[in-house]
């Protein structure tokens, strides 16, 4: 089949009596073989691919009206640090191969040739085709002089990083094409720059047979009535999933903190943070970041007298724990950064009504954060349904609560110089200089830290 039909699957009458609340799924076909020694240009771009922060990467699309879905390759998604939301699609291919698509992300995609620009959804799959084109192109391919390609390097076989669908197709094509021969690809305006697509003969390849590909991506309705895709359903609610592989990033993460973690006399947990050791990614002065942060913090509270009460309450409670220790005389133990922090409220907790929170993703001088540096280790714990599942396998069950989880792990003095803070009491003291001695809520690696450390003193203690 060239695509899913159901015309020939389902009567008139039954197609009637559908269910308005249908489910959908993705449809993928992709890669046809053939045997030709001409080719095919397909249309692609390169463009600025950017992230929620403005930070950008050179990428390289592939435009297809033939596809009702945009794609980006996981590659890219981990590059720009997207983030990621959870879908359940099915990418579905020839003759019946499946794989599913469990994550989307938002992406801007911007022309490296004037401004426009586009914000689009993407699924995120590991790829999305082979090298286009499958050979290099000969250089007797004409580009017209006067028009500004939007893919300089379209004869070279490169990777595809996104896959832009029939949404965006026909808003980004422009009015005016050009075909110089009469074998030869056609030049088509877009607001990306002119792309190339089309035939190219043999005279322009190395003769050979070459691989065709086909891409064409829809959007099918699941029919309640459909005996078979119920009963598959039925199944795939009984699997049990297989536990997703680390990322490269989170191997290095669980890596270190193996390596590193230690105990101190009293058996409490000391660990380092765990930094990528990346020589392009520094942090720069933070201290005026921080004092203007902590300066209109202070103005906020002037204006709210219980709301300063309890941030004051807080903050005297954290140093009385030994969870931060003034700074005296400029002491520097290591690398420094200064936390701006701010109040979270919440009235309907029972315990904790204002919590204060720690900004390690406040941007630096450098352009860099604190949280920038960090590596962001792995979700350990089990999924809430395999936990609750458990609790039919015994008799009895017991439950606790770990007060003030992440602040009964300490870190090392010299990294809880990168945990500084600023704080006075009253707006007529001098600001004084802390230092945060456990582990912060609002640090990347944070909430792997203290899972790690549980499972690490289950491991230790479990006799």
């Amino acid at each position: 089949m060239l695509h899913l039909g159901n015309s020939s699957e389902l009567r008139k009458s039954e197609a009637e009596k559908l269910s308005e609340d249908q489910e959908t799924t993705v449809a993928v076909s992709v890669h046809v073989a053939a045997s030709s020694s001409d080719q095919v240009l397909l249309s692609t771009a390169e463009v600025r691919v950017q992230n929620e922060s403005g930070e950008s990467q050179i990428g390289r699309v592939l435009l297809d009206s033939g596809s009702q879905c945009n794609f980006i390759t996981e590659s890219m998604a981990q590059i720009l640090k997207l983030k990621k939301t959870r879908v359940q699609h099915t990418v579905l291919g020839i003759d019946g191969k499946s794989q599913n698509v469990k994550a989307a992300v938002v992406v801007t995609i911007r022309s490296r040739i004037n401004n426009y620009n586009l914000t689009c959804s993407c699924l995120v799959v590991p790829k999305i085709t082979n090298i286009l084109p499958s050979e290099n192109i000969g250089g007797e391919c004409i580009v017209p002089s006067h028009i500004e390609l939007a893919d300089t390097s379209f004869k070279i076989p490169k990777k595809i990083d996104l896959l832009l669908g029939a949404c965006h197709f026909f808003e980004i094509l422009g009015k005016q094409k050009i075909k110089l021969t009469i074998n030869g690809p056609i030049f088509q305006e877009t607001q990306l720059g002119w792309i190339v697509s089309g035939l190219v003969t043999s005279k322009y390849t190395n003769g050979k047979p070459n691989n065709v590909n086909c891409h064409t991506a829809l959007v099918e309705e699941n029919r309640s009535t459909n005996l078979e895709i119920m009963v598959s359903k039925c199944w795939r609610t009984e699997e049990f999933e297989a536990a997703v592989p680390y990322t490269t990033e989170e191997k290095k993460c669980v890596d270190h903190f193996e390596r590193t973690v230690n105990r101190n006399e009293n058996g409490r947990f000391i660990v380092h943070l765990p930094l990528k050791n990346d020589v392009n990614i520094k942090i720069g002065p933070s201290y005026e970041i921080a004092q203007r942060r902590f300066l209109a913090l202070e103005r906020r509270l002037q204006n709210d007298e219980k709301l300063k009460k309890d941030y004051i309450t807080f903050m005297s409670e954290y140093e009385t724990l030994g969870h931060m220790e003034l700074v005296k005389n400029e002491e520097k133990l290591g690398e420094t950064c200064y936390l701006p922090h701010h109040a979270v409220k919440n009235e309907n907790s029972k315990t904790t009504k204002l919590r204060v929170v720690f900004d390690a993703s406040c941007k630096t001088e450098s352009g860099y954060s604190l949280n920038d540096t960090l590596l962001k280790g792995p979700v350990i714990q089990d999924e809430l349904l395999y936990i609750i599942s458990r609790f039919r396998t015994h008799k009895f069950v017991l439950t606790a609560d770990v007060q003030k989880m992440y602040r009964q792990v300490l870190v090392t003095k010299q990294d809880s110089e990168k945990q500084r803070i600023l704080w006075r009491a009253d707006p007529s003291l001098p600001i004084q200089i802390y230092r945060l001695t456990t582990l912060t809520y609002g640090t990347a690696p944070a909430s792997f830290l203290a899972t790690a450390c549980l499972r690490k003193i289950s491991e230790l203690e479990s006799s």
